[in-house]
């Protein structure tokens, strides 16, 4: 199956980024999604089957390694996301300031030693786990999934991984219940790094078990521009434009993780003719360093400018958008994959057979 097949997935996976920008960027836009933070369980979906496509099979030949699937994950994320560390850290000295509160030099030294290592650092008086890069917090959980995959990957048989799902599932049910939703996972405490476990686990799995069983969905029959490239686009950015539903908060979002999202996949993935194609690839090249660079630059022309910025909402973040999405490709094609490509040739036992996808 060729990359131009996922297509549109790239495109969804750039949208979603985008929405998740508007979302750490308010001051930039003076509008909020409330939904966008439904966006990064579409990434998790999103990741486990991708994964599955460019991994599954090297993993259970034993074409690849536990070791060298680990090496590629990590390397996959460290490049762009130590350059947009460092820029957090240099805002962070500037403003004396993490997650909006006062700091200490030696807080953003501490925080920033352990984010290198995608690890999350408790601050006193700060509840996010990634008080620098707020998004990481998706990373860690990301890492986690993925190291329990290949891990676990043997005992993953068709009659398991149904089972498995049915019960992340009924567990994403109970925090979506408790929380009111699924906006959390982000910051310190048992409900809501359980939260963020159980979206990971459900979403990356879901992921998986879509790849695996794609044939069987009536879905993937289908055909067509409208069907498999306008549905999936539009829908989904309606989705993540959705009002706070108040009291439906928690219901809604189990449907859209667990049913809409994996239906939009399938549409999505099925795609044979597609407009704007290069668009579309060029949105999910740009989707994951906007992700972890939109946070800390939005914070430093948010000091700079604060006055322009809100004055001119939303044209400043059309322009902030405009803006980044080439630099973004730019950075992504310039430096971050020959540099992946240089440390996984260093990382893996069998750089001719692996690829960075």
């Amino acid at each position: 199956m060729s990359k131009q097949k996922f297509a549109v997935l790239d495109g969804m996976r750039g949208i979603a980024a985008l929405f998740i920008l508007t979302r750490h960027t308010g001051s930039f836009w003076d509008i909020w999604l409330y939904k966008s933070y439904l966006a990064v369980d579409l990434f998790f979906i999103l990741s486990g089957f991708v994964i599955a496509h460019a991994y599954d099979q090297k993993l259970q030949r034993g074409i690849l390694t536990n070791k060298d699937f680990f090496a590629i994950r990590v390397i996959r994320l460290a490049p762009v996301y130590v350059m947009a560390l460092a820029l957090a850290v240099a805002v962070a000295l500037m403003s004396g300031t993490m997650d909006g509160e006062a700091v200490s030099t030696s807080q953003i030294m501490w925080s920033a030693a352990f984010a290198l290592f995608f690890l999350p650092s408790h601050v006193v008086g700060i509840v996010s786990l990634f008080p620098l890069i707020g998004p990481a917090w998706s990373l860690f959980f990301e890492l986690i999934a993925n190291f329990l995959y290949a891990g676990l990957r043997a005992r993953l048989t068709e009659k398991a991984m149904p089972t498995l799902l049915v019960l992340l599932g009924l567990l994403v049910c109970f925090c979506s219940y408790m929380n009111g939703g699924l906006d959390n996972g982000f910051m310190w405490g048992p409900r809501s790094i359980g939260t963020g476990l159980a979206r990971v686990c459900f979403g990356f799995l879901f992921g998986l078990y879509l790849y695996k069983n794609r044939s069987r969905f009536a879905l993937s029959r289908a055909t067509g521009v409208l069907s498999t490239v306008v549905v999936p686009v539009v829908a989904l950015a309606v989705i993540l434009c959705l009002p706070n539903l108040h009291r439906f908060n928690w219901v809604a979002d189990v449907l859209f993780v667990a049913i809409a999202f994996p239906a939009l996949v399938i549409l999505a993935s099925s795609a044979t003719t597609i407009p704007l194609e290069s668009l579309l690839l060029a949105l999910g090249s740009s989707s994951y360093p906007i992700y972890v660079f939109h946070q800390p630059l939005g914070k430093l022309l948010a000091a700079l400018y604060p006055e322009v910025i809100k004055s001119h909402a939303p044209w400043s973040g059309i322009v902030f958008v405009l803006i980044l999405v080439p630099a973004t490709i730019l950075l992504e094609r310039r430096f971050d994959v020959p540099i992946r490509r240089y440390l996984t040739k260093l990382a893996t036992s069998a750089p001719k057979r692996v690829a960075v996808p």
